[in-house]
């Protein structure tokens, strides 16, 4: 027997769009014979006038899972084949006979039914803007924390390099929002359908709705999907697009003569600072024995940011220089902030010439080569 599958965009406060697609199915010789998943399995059959109706059995006092063999056995009297639950309260049903009588003819009664839906709609957005206001003071509490801590613009740093967990928090929060959005909507259409009676129009008018619950599902999906590719594909190219965007380069090669690259890179082409990006290099040699470590930091600010303030933030932010102690005269530079830890082969610093900011590590190199590159580079328009 020939058979298809195709997928059912079931909208619990909208069920004529189901019905008047399953019916136009049953029209070009598909007979529904399960759904799974969201997906609807279709038989072969003889094009028919099939009817199909979404029944809403919702009580005040509770959710009924499902119908007992009574209540399926009353319907079946009545000429309607029970097929599927389609959610709490909700139930598919068939009729192949199109004289069997329709389960409501009066507008008000069909109205209670979805009365205690939106009821129950309601109830579940007052929850969730319970949820959602304690979600958002805990965010304001991290970030509050964070600034009486590392100060405004330590914390905004922070933020940049990813390395505040407020950061999942807040977008935890606008997918929170975004949910709350939706459910609003939600009512507001179950509270037009119950005052307006339409679903004799939807179900003739299937195709608007269906087309846009299938457009939704797939900019949602399309989003997610560009997400996480475009996460991947940044990982994985962010050295080429830091060489091709002329962003300058520290390399631990340049330091030492290493010929090995073991560069890893993390870049943001936008963020909280207008470009950043950050370099980690090392040589172990030996068993978990440190020979050569060379990390790197890189910023643009934008033009309205206060940089001196930002330039110590990040100062002490990425490599704990403070101001008061390690700045060093330097003409070539605005900001110059620079930790040699007496003899030993081991140089931080952090400089900033005009809206540019590099901060360097180096544990290992050649001390004064590394300043002098991050000199050349700095200086070089």
């Amino acid at each position: 027997m020939k058979r298809t599958i195709r997928p059912l965009y079931f909208d619990s406060i909208r069920p004529g769009a189901l019905e008047g697609y399953l019916e136009y199915m049953a029209q070009r010789g598909w007979r529904l014979r399960k759904i799974c998943c969201g997906f609807g399995l279709f038989d072969a059959a003889a094009p028919q006038n099939t009817r199909y109706r979404v029944e809403n059995v919702q009580s005040e006092q509770e959710e009924i899972d499902d119908l007992t063999y009574m209540q399926k056995d009353f319907y079946q009297e009545c000429g309607w084949e029970y097929l599927h639950c389609m959610g709490a309260g909700q139930y598919l049903f068939r009729a192949d006979d199109p004289d069997v009588p329709e389960f409501h003819t009066d507008h008000e009664i069909e109205a209670d039914t979805y009365r205690e839906l939106l009821r129950r709609e309601k109830r579940w957005l007052r929850i969730n803007t319970v949820i959602m206001v304690a979600w958002l003071a805990m965010i304001l509490a991290i970030m509050g924390y964070e600034c009486n801590r590392y100060g405004f613009w330590g914390s905004w740093i922070r933020l940049a390099q990813g390395r505040v967990s407020a950061t999942l928090w807040i977008l935890t929060f606008a997918i929170c929002l975004i949910q709350l959005i939706l459910r609003g909507r939600r009512i507001a259409r179950l509270s037009r359908l119950i005052a307006d009676g339409r679903l004799e129009q939807e179900r003739a008018g299937w195709r608007a709705p269906r087309r846009r619950r299938i457009a939704g599902v797939t900019a949602w999906w399309l989003c997610v999907i560009l997400l996480f590719g475009g996460i991947w594909w940044m990982d994985e190219n962010s050295e080429r697009l830091v060489r091709e965007s002329g962003l300058p380069i520290v390399y631990l090669a340049e330091i030492e003569g290493q010929e090995e690259d073991t560069s890893e890179w993390v870049y943001f082409p936008i963020g909280f600072t207008r470009r950043y990006y950050n370099q980690r290099e090392t040589i172990v040699r030996g068993e978990d024995e440190l020979d050569i470590l060379l990390a790197v930091e890189y910023y643009e600010l934008y033009d309205w940011m206060p940089a001196e303030a930002v330039t110590e933030a990040i100062a002490d932010q990425t490599i704990g220089l403070k101001a008061d102690e390690d700045a060093q005269e330097n003409p070539q530079f605005d900001q110059f902030y620079c930790d040699r830890m007496g003899e030993s082969d081991y140089v931080a610093l952090t400089a900033r010439r005009g809206n540019r900011v590099m901060s360097l590590l180096c544990i290992g190199g050649d001390r004064e080569r590394a300043i002098d590159l991050v000199t050349v580079r700095l200086n070089k328009e």
